[in-house]
């Protein structure tokens, strides 16, 4: 199935179109970048980005600083402080202790499309579209999905269990990465890579490997493509992205004093249970304690497996 095609932002284009918004003599920050793009979230991305600049002198990437006012890396992790400060000092720009002082020199007029924030008004609307309780209909099959990647590729991966008769079927893809990691986008940079695995069968229903509305906008990578594709998804997450579990409950997880989650298996198998679309948190947490307890039946271990070994062998 196709997920429906979106206009997603060209990040790198939107960071090195601010970067040459800085006048010489100024600095900014990478969360003055991020936030110019829309979402602070994305600092940690502006800075891979700019670590791997092409043009550092066209795209001056040497008055991007921390927002502590240290200067940090140029050109590249974990080297080339010493030229950037000797960069920023050519260009008039005082410094005390390695540091700048960002009220005087800092910088964020920027006249940059907000990208990251029209993709989080995107998903606060579809946010309202999620169906919060049973609507499975017969259940024959039980899918895992997970993603893995190598540099720009992405290697999606489908284990279909058949509650039947205990057969699993793997089904993979491969494609292009489009948008990079940023926590809470996560759905903008996998739906492409995981909808061309997904049937509009009604027997089945799909795991994904990350958040459902347990999400800052209540609309992470399970619930999104439970939208847009119309199929049933639970969201089961390895690590918490919002909320907290619950003192007097701890299998239960609270989000914005409302239970969102819920904690199924213990230790490395822990999970983060959240509705997706078109099931209720109790089906959740029930289907995802009957079909992932076994490590070499569980869907979503499977999906995991079968993703990484396509990434190891594409590296071959």
């Amino acid at each position: 199935m196709k997920a429906p095609e979106i206009e997603l932002p060209d990040i790198e284009w939107l960071v090195f179109q601010a970067t040459s918004q800085v006048p010489r003599g100024k600095v900014t920050t990478y969360g003055d970048i991020a936030k110019a793009m829309g979402d602070v979230s994305a600092s940690r991305v502006v800075g891979s980005i700019l670590a791997r600049n092409p043009r550092p002198i066209e795209v001056p990437c040497h008055r991007v600083v921390y927002g502590t006012g240290e200067v940090g890396w140029y050109c590249g992790l974990g080297k080339g402080t010493d030229t950037k400060q000797r960069l920023l000092q050519e260009e008039g720009v005082p410094m005390s202790d390695g540091k700048v002082d960002l009220a005087k020199v800092g910088f964020s007029d920027f006249h940059i499309d907000p990208g990251l924030r029209n993709l989080r008004e995107r998903q606060e609307r579809l946010s309202h579209q999620v169906v919060e309780r049973d609507r499975l209909g017969r259940l024959r099959k039980v899918a895992g999905l997970d993603v893995a990647y190598r540099g720009d590729q992405a290697f999606s991966a489908m284990a279909v269990l058949d509650i039947e008769t205990g057969s699993v079927d793997i089904r993979l893809d491969r494609s292009q990465v489009k948008f990079p990691y940023i926590p809470s986008y996560l759905s903008f940079r996998e739906l492409a890579s995981l909808a061309p695995l997904v049937s509009s069968s009604s027997e089945t229903l799909f795991l994904v490997d990350g958040q459902g509305v347990l999400h800052p906008r209540g609309l992470g990578i399970a619930s999104h493509m439970g939208v847009v594709l119309d199929v049933p998804t639970i969201g089961a997450a390895k690590s918490l992205l919002v909320g907290d579990i619950d003192p007097a409950d701890p299998g239960s997880i609270r989000y914005k004093g409302v239970e969102r989650g819920r904690v199924v298996g213990e230790g490395r198998r822990k999970l983060y249970v959240s509705i997706g679309h078109r099931v209720s948190l109790d089906t959740a947490e029930e289907m995802v304690r009957r079909y992932c307890s076994d490590a070499d039946q569980s869907p979503l271990i499977l999906a995991h497996r079968a993703a990484e070994r396509a990434r190891r062998e594409a590296g071959d």
